[in-house]
């Protein structure tokens, strides 16, 4: 039973870093469009 708890924790830290990318790639994309405004 600890196996299927450990994979559980695994996987919600995957979310989390794919959060994190997401928010990153937003940030960056954010950045180019205010270098098009100029």
């Amino acid at each position: 039973m600890r196996g299927e708890e450990e994979e559980e924790e695994e996987e919600e830290e995957e979310e989390e870093k794919g959060e994190e990318e997401e928010e990153e790639e937003e940030k960056g994309e954010e950045e180019e469009e205010e270098k098009q405004d100029e």
